[in-house]
């Protein structure tokens, strides 16, 4: 494949171009993918001399076409035992989440966070490990690490550090959820004229209170520690902003100041809030990190997945959440040592979508490992902003 310009009266297109034999013996050539003008390859590949990273893409696709041609015979001998204690098995529907999750420019907010605070971890590793396990395999942080070990991206990270990353993302919460919100732009306009806003409590299964927890009567009339969670969504139900709150927090008073957060760091000040009518009236720190965390990784973990609900969605098809997240957790590959990943998983209508929407495919008989490889690299590029 190559990279083509086809210039207009005014304009110069590029494509990528592929040569190929038809039925009667004769070479011809047909354009295979629409880059886009000139400024269309800055946005998508920098402003680094755009031409050559276009034809770099352009060689790319052919080695994958190449690639996708080539058969794998496999031997495999009835008698031999597998390995003990070796991993065969590993999940790849986290890709899907990991796509959006780099759209979304995450993983430069982490890189900016570490600078500031100059960590001795992989923040980004961390908190991408804590939103894909948030959404496919529920449970606590250090179950998170060990679900983790499910995809075929292995982290690296301890427990201890994850603790500790807890402790900046609290710190950073509003910076984060400001900054996703404002990457979130180039994924599509958000309708903020009217956003959403309520105020529910989440109870805790221990005994201890202090600093955001206290006991109260949670909505279920138990007396249990208590905390409150604010929520503004836009008007397609994509969360917007966030705050935690001690249980003893009267409900009136924190509308305002989430109302000044959207002003402030948002930048969003011409709004219409609809909410209940009693809340539009204006009258221990290493537990409180941990919780805030908690509750940004909850926020964030549906942001992407609103995301990728939109993308599957598209075309008049409706898939419940079950049905995505059920599907993504069970979308499995039995690794075969030195030649790639065999898809243990149904294809459907819902695996059709998922791919056709992320612009690669992992559903052929077997995905050889440098194809994988490229998906997962794939899976991690998103366009720069012009600050960076």
């Amino acid at each position: 494949m190559i990279l083509k310009a086809c210039k207009s009266k005014n304009y110069t297109f590029y494509y990528i171009q592929k040569s190929f034999r038809s039925d009667n013996g004769k070479v011809t050539t047909k354009n295979v993918e629409k880059l886009g003008t000139y400024e269309d390859l800055i946005d998508r590949f920098g402003d680094k001399d755009p031409i050559s990273a276009a034809k770099a893409y352009a060689k790319e696709l052919t080695e994958k076409d190449k690639e996708s041609k080539k058969k794998i015979n496999i031997s495999l001998d009835p008698a031999l035992l597998i390995s003990k204690e070796n991993q065969r098995t590993y999940n790849g529907g986290y890709l899907f989440l990991q796509k959006i999750y780099y759209e979304l420019g995450l993983d430069y907010i982490c890189g900016k966070i570490e600078k500031k605070h100059r960590n001795s971890y992989n923040l980004n590793e961390i908190l991408s490990m804590l939103l894909y396990t948030r959404l496919l395999y529920p449970g606590s942080k250090l179950s998170s690490l060990e679900d983790a070990a499910k995809f075929l991206e292995q982290p690296e990270s301890r427990i201890h550090q994850v603790y500790r990353a807890l402790s900046v993302l609290a710190e950073e919460s509003d910076n984060i959820q400001a900054d996703v919100y404002r990457r979130s732009l180039k994924l599509g306009r958000r309708d903020t004229g009217v956003v959403y806003y309520d105020l529910t409590n989440y109870f805790f299964d221990w005994e201890q209170e202090g600093g955001l927890v206290q006991y109260g009567h949670s909505k279920e009339g138990r007396p249990l520690p208590i905390v409150q969670m604010g929520l503004f969504m836009d008007r397609d139900g994509f969360p917007l902003a966030m705050c935690i709150e001690p249980w003893n927090t009267a409900e009136t008073t924190t509308l305002k100041p989430m109302e000044e957060k959207l002003r402030d760091k948002f930048g969003l000040s011409k709004i219409v809030v609809c909410t209940d009518g009693d809340l539009s009236s204006y009258e221990n720190r290493k537990r409180d990190d941990r919780i805030k965390a908690h509750f940004l990784t909850c926020f964030l973990a549906l942001l992407i997945y609103k995301y990728l609900e939109r993308k599957v969605n598209r075309g008049g098809r409706h898939f419940s959440t079950d049905e995505i997240v059920s599907t993504l957790r069970d979308m499995n590959f039995l690794h075969i040592e030195g030649e790639g990943y065999i898809p243990t998983y149904t294809r459907t209508d819902l695996t059709n979508n998922l791919h056709g929407s992320a612009g690669f495919r992992t559903d052929t008989q077997i995905v050889p490992k440098k194809t994988m490889r490229t998906i997962i690299s794939q899976t991690k590029k998103r366009t720069p902003d012009k600050d960076e």
